[in-house]
C-alpha cells in the first residue's frame, strides 16, 4: 500500500524470515559466522537460545542458505516428536526406504549407513530443531543417544537445538545433563540496544529499496526500541504499522521535505495502541515523570520533619521502650518547656516540666523531675529516662546518627566517640566475615572447587586490601541485588608488585560468572549495571584467576 509513497521496492518489515532482509547487527553476524563454523567443523551439538521473536527463525533460514552444499539439512519444526517418532522423522526426510511400520532396529541401521556413506563421500548431515525447549526430556536423550553415531575421528550427524530460555531450564534438570555436557557450543540471541534498532531499521529499508535517508525519526526509533523490548520482530510489527500510519496522515505530505523525516513518534504511538503489546510502564515518560514526582514528594516530606516543632507520637527505640523527645518551646525569657513521653510495657507515664520549674509528682510515683534544662548530653538523657523508668540502663542508650542530626537544633546531644563514623567504618573492616566482601569470598571459595578452569569469567575490578570499605560500599551499590549471587571475591599474591623489593602485596579480584565461552562473556558484560560497566571489565581465563594460592588455600 504504502510501497510507491516510501520508494519501495517490496516490504522492509515482513515477520516471515526473508534471508535477502537478514541484518548482522546486534551480533547476529558473529554467531552466524560462528554457527557455520561449529557445523563444518562436526561440533556435535550446538546450542541457540533467544526470546520470543529474536530471530532464531531467520538464522535458520540463513543458515540453510550459507552452509556450503557438501553439508545436508534436516529441518524439524515439530517439537511434540516422541523418542520413538524422532527417528523416524530424520529417516523420512533423509528420504531413507523406511516406512511407519518398520521396526526401530532396521531405522537406526538404515540411518547409520546412509551417514556413514555421506562421510565416506566427505559429506555431511546436519539436524535443525526448532522450538526445542517444548520437547519432551524423552526426546532429548533420544537425541544425545543420535549424536553417538560417529566414527573414530569425526560426528556423523551434526545437530543444532533452536530453542526460548526455557531450554535453559530444561538443560539444568538431572535426568538430562548427560545432553548438557554434549553442547561443545552456546550461543544467545539477546535484546538489541537503540542503537542497534536504528542500525537494523535503516538496514531493513536500504534492502527493499529505500533511497530516502532518515525515514524514521530519532523519537520514533527511540519510542520503537522501548516498546519492542530490543525483539526483532516487535520491530518489525510495529516498523510497518507506523510506516502506513506515516501515509495515512495528510500533515506528513505536506510538511514533508528534503531531510524531513516522515515517520514520527505520534505515528509509532499509533502502532503501539494497534498492537498486542503496549509500552512497559518502567520505560514510559509518564511513569518517569509520576516518579520524579513522587521522589520529590518523599523529598520534601523527609525534610519538613525535621523542621516540624513538634514531634510528640514519633518514637525512637531505646532498648525496647518506645520514646519521644519533644522539642523545647521557647515560651519566655525564664525558661522553657521539655516533655518526655516514655511508654512502658504495662502503663503509659505522661509528665510534664512547667515554665515555673516546680517539681509535678507522677500520679502513683515519688519522683519528680529536675529542673528545667535547654542543653542535655547524651549522659544527662540517659539519667533524665532512668529516673523517669527504673529499668531504662543508661549503659544501653546509642544514639542513632539520624536522630542525632534531628535533635541537634533543640538540645546539644553530644554523641559518644565510640558510634563515630570513622570507628563504624573501622568495625566492618575488622568483622569482615559481617560485610559483604566477607559473604562473596565465602561464596567465591565453594564457588572455585567445582568450577571448570578451562572456563571463562568476567574480571570486574581489582582491590588493593587497603581499600575494601571502598569495595564494600561500590557491592552495595550494585542493582538488581541478584547480580551478586554471582559475583565472588577471590584473594590472589601479584609476586614483584613492589618497586625494589621482591615481596608480596595481596589483593582481592571481583569477577563475575563464569562461562563457556569469550562470546556469551562479552554478551554479558554489554548487560551489566554502569556502575560495574565504568570499571571496565574484561573476559578473562579462569585458570588465570587461580594460578597463585587464594584466601582459601586452593591452588591454581
Amino acid at each position: 500500500m504504502y510501497l510507491e509513497y516510501f520508494a519501495l521496492k517490496r516490504h522492509p518489515f515482513r515477520i516471515t524470515p526473508d534471508p535477502t532482509l537478514f541484518c548482522p547487527g546486534g551480533g547476529r553476524g558473529e554467531i552466524l559466522e560462528a554457527l557455520i563454523y561449529a557445523i563444518t567443523s562436526g561440533e556435535g551439538i550446538v546450542k541457540v537460545v533467544g526470546e520470543v521473536g529474536s530471530g532464531k527463525t531467520m538464522l535458520c533460514r540463513i543458515l540453510e542458505e550459507r552452509l556450503p552444499k557438501s553439508v545436508e539439512i534436516v529441518y524439524l519444526a515439530n517439537p511434540k516428536l516422541s523418542p520413538h517418532d524422532i527417528l523416524y522423522a530424520i529417516a523420512f526426510e533423509l528420504k531413507l526406504p523406511v516406512q511407519s511400520g518398520t521396526e526401530r532396529l532396521v531405522v537406526m541401521q538404515q540411518l547409520q549407513a546412509y551417514l556413514l556413506g555421506q562421510h565416506a563421500a566427505n559429506r555431511g548431515v546436519v539436524v535443525f530443531l526448532e522450538e526445542a525447549q517444548g520437547m519432551p526430556l524423552e526426546t532429548l536423550e533420544e537425541i544425545r543417544l543420535l549424536s553417538n553415531l560417529e566414527t573414530h575421528r569425526h560426528k556423523l550427524l551434526q545437530i543444532v537445538l533452536f530453542g526460548q530460555p526455557e531450554l535453559e531450564k530444561n538443560l539444568r534438570k538431572r535426568d538430562i545433563r548427560q545432553l548438557k555436557e554434549r553442547i561443545t557450543h552456546s550461543f544467545y540471541l539477546g535484546a538489541l540496544t537503540t542503537a542497534e534498532i536504528s542500525e537494523y531499521l535503516r538496514f531493513r529499508l536500504q534492502a527493499a529499496g529505500c533511497g530516502k535517508s532518515g525515514v524514521f525519526s530519532s523519537g520514533a526509533e527511540r519510542l520503537i526500541a522501548q516498546a519492542s523490548c530490543g525483539l526483532i520482530r516487535r520491530i518489525n510489527i510495529l516498523a510497518d504499522k507506523a510506516m502506513l500510519a506515516a501515509y495515512a496522515d495528510p500533515a506528513v505530505k505536506i510538511s514533508s521535505g528534503v531531510g524531513r523525516a516522515m515517520v514520527r513518534s505520534r505515528h509509532v504511538r499509533a502502532a503501539i495502541r494497534d498492537s498486542e503489546f503496549r509500552l512497559p510502564f518502567f520505560r514510559s515518560s509518564w511513569f518517569k515523570v509520576v516518579g520524579g514526582a513522587a521522589l520529590l514528594v518523599l523529598m520534601a516530606l523527609a525534610l519538613g520533619w525535621n523542621r516540624l516543632p513538634s514531634r510528640e507520637g514519633f518514637p525512637f527505640f531505646w532498648t525496647g521502650h518506645s520514646a519521644s523527645l519533644v522539642s523545647a518551646k521557647m515560651g519566655s525569657p525564664a525558661g522553657s518547656e521539655l516533655a518526655l513521653n516514655v511508654v512502658h510495657p504495662e502503663k503509659e507515664i505522661k509528665e510534664t516540666v512547667p515554665d515555673s520549674g516546680k517539681p509535678v509528682e507522677a500520679e502513683g510515683q515519688g519522683s519528680a523531675y529536675p529542673a528545667p534544662v535547654t542543653e542535655m548530653s547524651a549522659d544527662n538523657a540517659s539519667n533524665l529516662a532512668a529516673s523517669v523508668h527504673p529499668a531504662f540502663e543508661p549503659s544501653s542508650v546509642s544514639l542513632l546518627p539520624e536522630t542525632v542530626a534531628a535533635l541537634s537544633p533543640i538540645i546539644d546531644v553530644k554523641q559518644p566517640e565510640s558510634l563515630s563514623s570513622e570507628s563504624l567504618r573501622q568495625d566492618a573492616v575488622v568483622k569482615s566475615d559481617e560485610t559483604l566482601m566477607g559473604q562473596r569470598r565465602k561464596a567465591g571459595s565453594q564457588w572455585l572447587r567445582k568450577v571448570e578452569l578451562s572456563s571463562y569469567t568476567i574480571q570486574l575490578m581489582t582491590v588493593d586490601m587497603n581499600s575494601e570499605v571502598e569495595a564494600e560500599r561500590i557491592l552495595r551499590q550494585v542493582r538488581p541485588v541478584s547480580l551478586l549471587d554471582r559475583i565472588y571475591v577471590c584473594q590472589v599474591s601479584p609476586r614483584n608488585i613492589s618497586s625494589g623489593t621482591q615481596g608480596e602485596r595481596h589483593v582481592w579480584v571481583i569477577v563475575y560468572g563464569d562461562f563457556p565461552g569469550v562470546t556469551p562473556a562479552r554478551k554479558v558484560i554489554e548487560t551489566l549495571p554502569p556502575e560495574l560497566r565504568r570499571f571496565q571489565p574484561f573476559v578473562r581465563r579462569l585458570d588465570d584467576v587461580l594460578r597463585v594460592k587464594n584466601a582459601d588455600g586452593l591452588q591454581g
